[in-house]
């Protein structure tokens, strides 16, 4: 998962791992099995196993042209540093956009906490035991593109291997132009950057784990212009 080390860039990607902009595929096509077995269940109780399952359910449901017009979605994080918005970029990462959406539909997110804040890069969150260890129980394949890594961007964290993104994001609070290309951008926050800086300014141990985390209290879903 994401952490300082990230600015030591692990691996250099080459051009093929770019992703241009593509239809986003079905579930199965655009994941893999997890390189290690997820919890039980999650820090708010829900079955991992269950979530996955309506991930799956949700999926090819989720669709970013209707009659030849884009659609657009937009998620808004309530949490207890108060609310933000972010914009999902499906013409550049659609299958990340649609795994985020069903998950944020699916409940994932709710009563998760942002486990690692650091001042200056970035804020993390989505980890489903609150360690930054653990995922949905299954992994999204890279889309890596020319979007880059700027105040507000919403990003997947990763570990070292190039297709281990899950549900942990992060949203950078200062450009991070080392990440361009090795982590998959897939939105920005359209509104509420204040409630990221506060989060960010959480006091942290010499881990950047919040002693006293912010939490997710919901992660809602809308199509810009009316609800979904």
């Amino acid at each position: 998962m994401i952490c300082r080390l990230l600015l030591l860039a692990v691996c250099v990607c080459s051009l093929s791992c770019v992703a241009s902009a593509v239809e986003p595929a079905k579930f199965a096509d655009a994941t893999r099995a997890p390189y290690s077995s997820p919890p039980v269940k999650s820090r708010n109780g829900k079955s991992i196993a269950d979530m996955k399952k309506k991930v799956e359910q949700l999926w090819d449901g989720i669709v970013f042209k209707k009659a030849g017009k884009a659609v657009e979605y937009v998620v808004t994080f309530s949490t207890d540093a108060g609310d933000f918005q972010v914009e999902m970029w499906s013409d550049v990462a659609p299958n990340h956009c649609r795994s985020f959406i069903a998950l944020a539909q699916a409940g994932f997110y709710n009563g998760l906490i942002f486990h690692r804040v650091i001042p200056g890069f970035v804020i993390q969150g989505g980890c489903p035991s609150g360690t930054g260890s653990a995922g949905p129980g299954y992994c999204v394949k890279p889309e890596f593109n020319e979007k880059p890594h700027v105040r507000g961007v919403l990003s997947m964290a990763r570990a070292s291997q190039l297709d281990s993104a899950g549900s942990q994001f992060f949203v950078c609070v200062d450009a991070a132009r080392s990440l361009d290309k090795k982590y998959t951008a897939f939105g920005k926050v359209l509104k509420g950057m204040e409630a990221v800086d506060k989060i960010v300014g959480a006091k942290r141990d010499r881990r950047d784990r919040p002693l006293e985390p912010f939490t997710i209290k919901s992660a809602k879903v809308k199509m810009k212009g009316k609800d979904k």
